[in-house]
Order: structure tokens, then sequence, then C-alpha cells
């Protein structure tokens, strides 16, 4: 009797080990793919040399897209992190209009953006235990947008801006089964290119067809934290960008802005 219980003992216990270690190989998949939609709330502000505020636009961007991992192999926790959305949305403006004499008046109006951003990362999976992972990652993002002031008004004209990227920073996570889990990523991110490019002929405005403008760049900060539960996928993202002053083009500048985004992320991972 007594070597029975021995027996079943040692087979519980075997029997556990196979099963954690058949839950720590179904957690490594290779490749997980989750498409999203996004919704970002978004502030636009711009600031004089004497750091006051001229200008500010806040408003909803909506859109979608994925992002996905893929893993080396089983046995390496190398990884490639790739990520792509388009937005689209109307944002309230509140700036400042010029007369012929000098003099400024307040104008509110509409902006409309059309966006897109993609990012490719390489990072490496370290993991202490079972229940906690950390993955530290290095890689590139480029922003393009789209930025039509005043809804196609008389009074407004569009910009472009392409923006390349580097990030860097990790991914903290937390698991509780094979199928839930919850992380916290933080990125600091660092313009290497900000290019913008304005046409204010375009809508009969006296001034040149083309306006190149660098703003000089700052390191911003970019964070996520979510979970993902039998696949469903919900985070909540924030982004801070500060931009300083561009030198002249033709008599015209870039003054000195901020970009803040607080958003939602939902999707289900494949």
């Amino acid at each position: 009797m007594k070597q029975k219980i021995t027996f079943l003992l040692f087979f519980l216990m075997l029997l556990s080990s196979v099963n954690k270690n058949a839950i720590c190989q179904s957690s490594k998949k290779l490749i997980e793919i989750t498409p999203q939609i996004v919704v970002k709330n978004f502030y636009w502000g711009e600031y004089n040399d004497n750091s006051v505020q001229d200008l500010e636009e806040y408003g909803n961007l909506y859109g979608g897209g994925f992002q996905s991992k893929f893993k080396f192999s089983q046995n390496l926790d190398l990884f490639i992190y790739a990520e792509a959305y388009f937005y689209n949305g109307t944002v309230d403006y509140n700036g400042f209009l010029q007369d012929v004499s000098g003099n400024f008046e307040s104008y509110k109006s509409e902006t409309v953006y059309e966006w897109f951003e993609s990012t490719f990362n390489i990072g490496y999976d370290f993991n202490p235990s079972y229940y906690f992972s950390f993955s530290p990652e290095l890689g590139f993002q480029f922003e393009s947008w789209d930025r039509d002031i005043d809804n196609g008004g008389q009074y407004g004209y569009n910009e472009i801006y392409d923006m390349f990227l580097i990030d860097f920073g990790c991914t903290f996570t937390t698991r509780f089964s094979s199928n839930a889990k919850i992380f916290f990523k933080i990125l600091g991110e660092y313009p290497l290119l900000i290019d913008e490019f304005i046409n204010l002929a375009a809508r009969g405005h006296e001034g040149p067809e083309e306006i190149n403008l660098e703003p000089q760049p700052n390191i911003g900060l970019n964070a996520e934290l979510g979970a993902n539960t039998y696949g469903v996928y919900f985070s909540v993202i924030f982004d801070y960008l500060i931009f300083s002053k561009s030198f002249f083009d033709q008599g015209f500048h870039q003054p000195e802005s901020d970009r803040t985004i607080v958003g939602i992320k939902l999707g289900y991972t494949f």
C-alpha cells in the first residue's frame, strides 16, 4: 500500500511537470498577429519665442492596423516586432489669423488628419520565471501625416510631415496562465529625421509653393499598458513628443510644438 501511494505521488509530480512544460511550450508561439482598431485622443500645441501658446488642436483620430511578433525558433527567444496603422479624423483648431496690417485675431476652425505609422524592432525575451518576463527591444519607427488646416477653407493650407525615429525600451509581462497576461511597455523615441513640407500657394495665398522645414528633435516617450486574455487584446497608450523651433526657410519657420496622444487599442491575437 505504501509503495502504491509513493508511486502515485511520483506519477502526479511527473504529470504536473509535463503539463507545466507543455504550457510553457504552448505559450511560445513563433508567430503572433493582432489586428486592431484604435482610437487616439490627439492634442497639438504651438508656442512663440516667449513660450506663450499661439495654437492648439484637439480631438479624436480613428484607425486600425496590426501588430505582430515573430520568433526565430522555440529555443531562441530573439524576436522581430512589427506594426503598421492608418488613422484619420477631424480635430478642432484654435489659433489666430493675421491681417494685412500685421494684427492678430483669434480664429477657430478644423484640421483634418490622415496618418500612417509603422514600427520595426528587434528584441529578446528574458524569462526569469514562468510568470514573469521582460523584453528589451531596439528598432525604428516611421510616421507620415497630412495636416489639412482649416479643412479646405480659404485661410488654411496643407502640411506634410515625415518623421523617422529610433525606438528603444522594454516590455514587462506578468503571466497568470497560458491564456492570460498583463503587460507594460515603455519606449524612448528619438527622431533622426523630421521633414515638414508646406505649400502656401495651393489655395491662392501669397507665398512659396514649396517650404521645407526641419523642426529640431527631442527624446519622446511612448508607453502602453494592457492585457491579453484568451486572445482578446486591450490596451491604453500614451505618447508625448516635443518639436523644437525649426530654422527659417524663405522667411517661414515652425515654432516650438508638442504632441500628446492618449488612446486605446482593441484587437484579437491569432
